[in-house]
């Protein structure tokens, strides 16, 4: 009976136990999802607009916190990093910075520390919302 206590208490606290490290990180496949292969914005909105049409010619490759944006023409180097949870633990962030390297049109609009909304191995969705901003972006895997 006493074993049969201890089995029933360890179950019990094991069902009990907190998936705070789950939840706090369950973006952190972005680092590798986004490092095999390419992509491209499949979505880009800015205060309700479709602008999806300026970034539809580029490709995005990530490697090692390094994006390159390319075209048969043109290409850019800018960097990302995925920062996992704000401070307050409720979101997880997704850096892009292009104004090192080019701070020029289109790409100074993706230079923010997004809001992860949906990650997986084939599609990301960020948003950028503050008072006056309001953004969307979608990288999709090509």
């Amino acid at each position: 009976m006493k074993n049969y206590f201890y089995l029933l208490f360890a179950l019990l606290m094991m069902s009990c136990s907190s998936d705070d490290d789950t939840a706090q990180n369950q973006f952190q496949n972005i680092e590798t999802d986004l490092q095999e292969g390419s992509w491209e914005i499949s979505t880009y909105t800015n205060a309700g607009e479709n602008e999806t049409f300026v970034f539809e010619s580029y490709v995005f490759d990530f490697i090692d916190g390094t994006v390159i944006a390319s075209t048969d023409l043109f290409s850019a180097t800018g960097s990302w990093d995925y920062l996992g949870s704000d401070e307050n633990g409720s979101t997880e962030i997704f850096q892009i910075n292009f104004t090192g390297s080019n701070p020029e049109e289109p790409f100074d609009r993706l230079t923010e520390n997004w809001e992860i909304v949906a990650a997986s191995s084939i599609s990301i969705q960020l948003v950028y919302e503050t008072v006056d901003v309001n953004k969307s972006l979608t990288f999709t895997k090509m």
